[in-house]
């Protein structure tokens, strides 16, 4: 028997024990299939990189490493730019800083999408802006759909792979695809 402390580490998710490297090795491969189907499998992504200690993590490091593999089989996709984010000063879930967000906005408009594995912009609610009408899609990956769903309801967040609060544990069989098991853990969010 596997006791499992608590669930996800790294990458917008909890420090995890069992099997983190798998989940999170499969969790970037279904990300990279998401973001290929958004964008029509063609397109310019920039990668936004957790410059803390959480993006050092070895699972936040085989979650993009994966990212990257699955998304290199797409031809038409290319990876332009990766870009590393300050670690973030308060203790709280990792996100994207509302500034740093509307900055990768404005420098990278012409790109197809933004991949955040920083986690999802942080607004004040007086505080959130009105976006550029031609933007890249974002898409990040949440510690919670919680965080993220409203984002997502505002146009802010195009497609997101968020942590359930509540996983869904159980024996696998060697049939259940990569995207089944990930999605036990995982919900994606689509705009």
């Amino acid at each position: 028997m596997i006791c499992l402390v608590s669930l996800f580490r790294g990458c917008g998710g909890r420090e995890t024990t069992g099997l983190p490297d798998t989940l999170a090795a499969k969790a970037g491969s279904v990300l990279a299939q998401e973001t290929a189907s958004l964008l029509g499998e063609t397109g310019h992504v920039v990668i936004l990189l957790d410059d803390g200690p959480r993006g050092k993590t070895e699972a936040c490091r085989d979650q993009v490493a994966s990212f990257l593999n699955r998304l290199s089989g797409y031809k038409q996709i290319r990876v332009v730019s990766k870009v590393n984010v300050p670690p973030q000063a308060d203790p709280g879930p990792r996100q994207l800083p509302g500034d740093t967000y509307l900055d990768m906005l404005t420098k990278h408009a012409d790109a197809a999408a933004i991949v955040s594995f920083v986690g999802e912009p942080r607004f004040e609610a007086a505080d959130a802006p009105s976006l550029p009408e031609e933007r890249p899609r974002f898409i990040c990956v949440s510690m919670a759909d919680v965080l993220v769903r409203p984002l997502i309801q505002a146009g802010y967040v195009d497609l997101a792979l968020a942590a359930r609060l509540k996983p869904g544990f159980g024996a696998t069989d060697d049939s259940e695809s990569e995207r089944d098991f990930v999605l036990r853990f995982y919900e994606i969010l689509q705009r």
